[in-house]
């Protein structure tokens, strides 16, 4: 309990600190470099029973590609709608997407992308509702703790993003009892936010 504890406690600052210097280094090195570590601790830590979660079933494929799918359709109408209230959000997403120009960009960062979505499902979906369980609470504790780097880093706006993210994912962990349906989930949010680029 207080390996898994120290693995999630250790991936959550330095995401944080990783994404807090976003501006100044390389965005994909330094959310790699964090997601590629928490992934061997992760494996060293639980490496068979993450196994087992991320064995791919039909049940776990349907409903994380239809969840993906609806997270994204929903994420761009909210933006758009809070675009009209908050006409300031355009700029922030301006300089957002300005980060992830880093070399190589976001496509050819694609395979980055992968290790990070797979981290953060192994920390935050594998390791910590392991730990704290699956009632709606500990899904909610698990959703606080993932999206904390967000806030962590100043970014009150990625921060609600990962929290609403955090809870769906959440959500698809108990529904589904693996972690398939929510690395599916997240990763075509990602392909669709980070790589294509709905918000612009």
């Amino acid at each position: 309990m207080i390996a898994r504890a120290s693995i999630v406690a250790g991936a959550t600052l330095a995401m944080a600190a990783a994404l807090g210097l976003r501006e100044t280094t390389n965005v994909w090195a330094t959310t790699g470099t964090v997601a590629l570590l928490s992934l061997l601790a992760c494996a060293r830590l639980d490496g068979a029973h993450l196994r087992v979660l991320l064995t791919p079933g039909r049940r776990s494929l349907l409903l994380g590609g239809l969840a993906g799918l609806a997270s994204v359709a929903v994420t761009w109408a909210g933006y758009r709608a809070m675009l009209q209230l908050l006409p300031e959000m355009e700029a922030l997403m301006a300089r957002f997407y300005q980060d992830l120009q880093d070399w190589p960009g976001p496509l050819l960062a694609s395979p980055v992308i992968l290790v990070v979505v797979l981290a953060e499902e192994c920390v935050w979906r594998g390791l910590l509702v392991d730990l704290l369980g699956t009632s709606a609470l500990a899904v909610a504790a698990a959703a606080l703790a993932y999206a904390l780097p967000q806030l962590l880093a100043g970014s009150p706006v990625l921060w609600a993003a990962a929290l609403g993210c955090g809870l769906l994912w959440g959500w698809l962990r108990v529904r589904a009892g693996d972690l398939v349906a929510p690395l599916l989930a997240h990763a075509i949010w990602d392909a669709f936010v980070f790589v294509s680029g709905i918000l612009r």
